[in-house]
């Protein structure tokens, strides 16, 4: 363990059990202040990595604790855990090995 370097919470062994990606949604009224909401929810504890002003979005992660406290403010309108959905690289590899035992067959 090295001492006198704090790394980011994204970045710390245990960040991937605590924290989830997010997708923060503004109403409308709010789109003129998107910044105003985006500080607001750093305050909250949101690591902010993307705002997307034209569709009103905010991007980033959160502790799942700090989830309800997000949902609270005024100008929120939505806050959407981001979800993965992974293919096995096993199943993949068989399938391209499917198809090309299907090509060369056919030929």
């Amino acid at each position: 363990m090295t001492y006198g370097i704090r790394r980011p919470r994204s970045q710390r062994p245990d960040a991937s059990l605590s924290r989830v990606k997010v997708a923060i949604a503004v109403t409308d009224d709010a789109c003129a202040h998107i910044d105003e909401v985006a500080a607001a929810c750093r305050r909250l504890g949101l690591e902010h990595t993307s705002t997307l002003a034209g569709v009103g979005v905010l991007l980033g992660s959160v502790e799942l604790a700090d989830l309800p406290k997000l949902r609270t403010l005024p100008r929120v309108a939505a806050v959407e855990i981001k979800r993965q959905t992974r293919i096995c690289a096993l199943a993949v590899r068989r399938a391209a090995q499917d198809r090309a035992a299907a090509l060369v067959a056919s030929r």
